[in-house]
């Protein structure tokens, strides 16, 4: 049953973090189809919010794995960061 958390915590976080990203610019050099496929996910993540909410699952346990999740990108984030630097 970990697995479904963490697969809802995937979805509820990836959700969350394309507003963001797009209103922090993140998106502007991005291609055409990457920014048609990430607006169409958005009705997918909402459902998937929706569904949680509905059917009464453990939010704690939803947000526990967002917060690994939250961390694994954040340790991604900042190792592309180094390799970048690096390269240059």
């Amino acid at each position: 049953m970990g697995y479904y958390y963490f697969a809802l915590a995937f979805f509820v976080l990836l959700t969350l973090y394309i507003p963001i990203f797009w209103a922090a610019g993140q998106f502007q050099d991005s291609s055409e189809g990457l920014k048609k496929g990430l607006i169409c996910f958005m009705p997918i993540g909402l459902a998937v919010i929706t569904f949680i909410e509905v059917t009464g699952h453990d939010w704690g346990r939803v947000a526990a794995n967002m917060g690994y999740l939250a961390l694994g990108s954040l340790f991604l984030a900042i190792w592309e960061k180094s390799r970048n630097v690096a390269s240059d």
